[in-house]
């Protein structure tokens, strides 16, 4: 009977101890993966919207895209995503700072729930806009690239 007992304790320390590697190595695949999708959502986002790249900017995005912004309509491709947001450009210069405030991965699909604070000046030479969003992305990991699949947000009271 010792050594039956023996033999479970030992199969299950052997069990433990490959359950804990293999958790290890998922959360490292997910902090470079957190880390990728990150990229995409403050760095590549605040880059080409600051550059004023509305070609750039699409490239983010998949095919089957729906960008919602608040106050405008759906754009669900790439030609009404550029348009939309070259006639915000032609408009304002931009100078926004996207962030990630939680990201949650499940698989080859991700979400990030983040903000967008800036300043839109007017190319009219009006006074500037302070701006506040709420941002949900979702991505989708396709070909080991995440891309936006979902873009959804809205307006927040500006603090004084």
């Amino acid at each position: 009977m010792l050594k039956l007992t023996s033999k479970l304790l030992i199969v299950l320390v052997l069990a433990f101890s490959i359950g804990f590697v293999i958790a290890q190595e998922e959360d490292m695949v997910d902090e470079e993966a957190i880390d990728a999708i990150t990229a995409v959502v403050v760095d590549a986002y605040g880059e080409h919207v600051n550059n004023h790249d509305a070609a750039g900017y699409v490239t983010m995005f998949t095919e089957d895209v729906l960008w919602s912004p608040p106050n405008g309509p759906d754009q669900t491709d790439a030609e009404g995503i550029q348009a939309a947001v070259q006639g915000l450009f032609d408009r304002f210069e931009f100078d926004v700072q996207p962030q990630a405030d939680e990201v949650e991965i499940l698989g080859n699909m991700a979400y990030v729930v983040g903000a967008v604070h800036g300043v839109l000046t007017p190319r009219s030479g009006d006074d500037p806009v302070t701006i506040h969003f709420r941002v949900i992305w979702l991505l989708g990991n396709e070909d080991g690239e995440w891309k936006i699949a979902r873009q959804i947000w809205n307006n927040k009271p500006v603090d004084a």
